[in-house]
């Protein structure tokens, strides 16, 4: 028969052996105790494998990239540079979930966080507003000619313009 000793006979300090540990039996020169888990079970963790999985299988879960390892990828690091730490996270999270649903192997997460993320921070697309020609509708302005877009950017620059350059003398407002 196995005897046990008390864990203040263990030698602990504070008389416990350990949250989810027993002493080790009398005589025991390991210095090994056993783990036990809820309702005195025991395993790694103080789990039991789920229901039809062998006890000695790992669960696959557990080969899912951890979100900081995924974060140090290079790809992933200019990604967060260019595209902002939430965004990068946001998919880095997606990716894990979906190799944790089966959906995905875990070797690929790198890959599927990488498509999953925009290729710009802007959330600000191209559009052609042909309804903004004749109304106003939020999508933006009436295009402009290209005369009135040249004329845009000539008055973008250094101007004349309410100086005379022939005189050197204060020029009136509004001359053609």
């Amino acid at each position: 028969m196995e005897q046990r000793v008390t864990a203040r006979a263990a030698g602990t300090e504070d008389g416990a052996a350990g949250a989810g540990h027993e002493a080790a039996p009398a005589g025991d020169t390991t210095g090994t105790a056993r783990a036990t888990g809820a309702a005195g079970t025991t395993g790694a963790a103080g789990t039991t494998p789920p229901a039809g999985r062998d006890p000695g299988t790992p669960d696959p879960r557990r080969r899912v990239p951890r979100t900081d390892d995924l974060l140090r990828d290079p790809r992933l690091a200019e990604a967060t540079g260019r595209l902002g730490a939430a965004v990068v996270k946001g998919a880095v999270r997606q990716a894990q979930q979906r190799a944790r649903d089966g959906e995905l192997a875990p070797e690929d997460v790198p890959d599927t966080i990488l498509g999953l993320l925009p290729d710009t921070a802007s959330g600000l697309r191209p559009v052609l507003n042909a309804t903004g020609v004749l109304l106003h509708t939020n999508l933006g302005r009436a295009p402009l000619s290209d005369a009135a877009r040249r004329a845009v950017t000539e008055a973008a620059g250094p101007t004349d313009v309410e100086l005379d350059l022939a005189t050197g003398a204060r020029a009136r407002r509004g001359r053609s």
